[in-house]
């Protein structure tokens, strides 16, 4: 097998691989073999057919030629990602046929390939980045995060609530939906439930909702998932027009704080908690989601400043495949955005493999864990490899950010990565592990950093 490469700097290139005559014949022979023993032909025990009398039969002949020709294929994949520097992320071939022609004469397999390389002698480490500043809380904000916890941790409702009432922050909405499949135009209606401004709640739908009574009907384009056969994952999400009933609202009564105390009291400690310990727990909150917000920014900022300084040619065709993948109808703004996401993850995976980065076992059984609750499915004895797969490449980038973040060079980098910063502050021991302070321990306090947005395989 010969194979022969484009030699050039772009990301585009021509390849062309020679298969000899009697490799081709060779294999179509072993075929022929492999499934001589299933073949039942009057006057020959199985597996005792003469080639010739096989050969004949131009539909087993066919489906013989089509299976070599899948593995040569394969092999010279293979022989490419040998031959190639650089990772090989989409494969173009050109329409070739096998048949007996070419068990004679050999076959030429071409096609155009996309390579994705880094360019030589950029470094990972040592990005220099814009300086942050100190962290500050103000009681303000403490008096205004534990506002939030009397309400969100109260299961106590408002059975007096008036009929006028309108939609605020954390109530329960029972929402009728009515509107049309953008593609067949049929009927789409549901019922819901939704909290506003709870988490995972669109913000177009907390916005449509909000200072709405009982019984009011209006318009409003909300992010919808709608069935869709033609992509992978069986939907898409799309913003449409729909019509919209508020058929009930319930409004939680705020915990007191001694309730809030006792609600906080983690059931392990002996010790009861106080006051001040849940103001300061509270505090350890704020500055945790600081934090967090602080961990985002600089991600984006590093993987802006890497992708405009770094001069990394991009594999246009891939990222197509991949937002294509995804799907739904997205602004230029919205695309330009993904793309940069999913050439990050490629710079990332690059950099993970020559960089031999291994990822926290513990980051990786929360992606799992996530994949899983996103494709509706529970952990079980048996692995599901794909989203296994899933959650080790995730982890293995988040690490990756980690250690680029941790050795960029800014302003104040100190004070969150040295001893006693802020990560220790908080109780953050790596980037994929949300911290949670005693006693906070709920959804809405789930200090979750996750900058993934979904599976990337080259």
């Amino acid at each position: 097998m010969q194979v022969d490469v484009e030699d050039n700097a772009g990301v585009q290139r021509r390849y062309k691989v020679n298969i000899p005559g009697e490799d081709v014949s060779q294999k179509v022979r072993d075929s022929i073999r492999r499934v001589n023993g299933q073949l039942k032909v009057p006057g020959y025990r199985p597996g005792h057919v003469p080639e010739a009398i096989v050969r004949r039969n131009k539909d087993i002949l066919r489906s013989i030629h089509s299976d070599v020709l899948d593995e040569l294929h394969r092999n010279a994949m293979d022989e490419l990602m040998t031959a190639v520097k650089g990772t090989i992320v989409h494969l173009s071939p050109d329409q070739v046929v096998l048949d007996t022609k070419a068990e004679k004469e050999g076959l030429t397999l071409s096609g155009e390939i996309e390579v994705f390389l880094l360019p030589e002698k950029v470094s990972p480490y040592g990005v220099v980045l814009a300086p942050e500043e100190a962290i500050n809380v103000s009681d303000e904000e403490v008096k205004s995060e534990l506002s939030r916890l009397c309400l969100i941790l109260s299961s106590n409702f408002d059975q007096d609530l008036s009929s006028d009432a309108t939609v605020t922050s954390s109530d329960f909405v029972k929402i009728s939906m009515k509107t049309s499949h953008p593609v067949s135009g049929s009927p789409l209606s549901a019922e819901q439930v939704v909290e506003v401004e709870g988490e995972n709640i669109p913000e177009e739908l907390n916005r449509a909702l909000s200072g709405r009574t009982q019984g009011e009907t209006f318009e409003a384009t909300i992010p919808l998932s709608i069935s869709d056969p033609s992509f992978v994952r069986g939907t898409r999400v799309e913003r449409l027009p729909a019509t919209l009933t508020i058929l009930e609202i319930q409004r939680r009564i705020p915990l007191t704080m001694e309730q809030l105390v006792s609600r906080m009291q983690p059931n392990s400690q002996e010790t009861p908690l106080t006051e001040e310990d849940v103001l300061a727990d509270i505090k350890k909150t704020v500055m945790a989601r600081k934090v967090v917000a602080m961990i985002d920014r600089k991600v984006r900022e590093l993987r802006k400043e890497v992708i405009s300084s770094w001069g990394i040619a991009v594999p246009e065709k891939r990222i197509a495949y991949e937002i294509q993948e995804i799907g739904g109808k997205l602004s230029e703004s919205e695309k330009e955005d993904l793309k940069q996401l999913l050439l990050w993850r490629m710079i990332l995976d690059e950099i993970v493999f020559s960089e031999q980065i291994h990822p926290d076992y513990d980051v990786v059984s929360r992606e799992y864990q996530q994949i899983l609750s996103a494709k509706g499915e529970k952990m079980g004895r048996e692995i599901n490899r794909q989203a296994a797969d899933q959650a080790l490449e995730k982890a293995r980038r988040v690490k990756m950010e980690e250690i680029m973040l941790r050795k960029a060079t800014f302003g104040g980098s100190d004070l969150y990565f040295g001893q006693d910063g802020y990560f220790d502050q908080v109780g953050f021991s790596k980037f994929g592990i949300p911290a949670v302070p005693p006693g906070l321990n709920t959804d809405s306090h789930d200090h979750d950093h996750d900058h993934d947005h979904a599976g990337h395989n080259h």
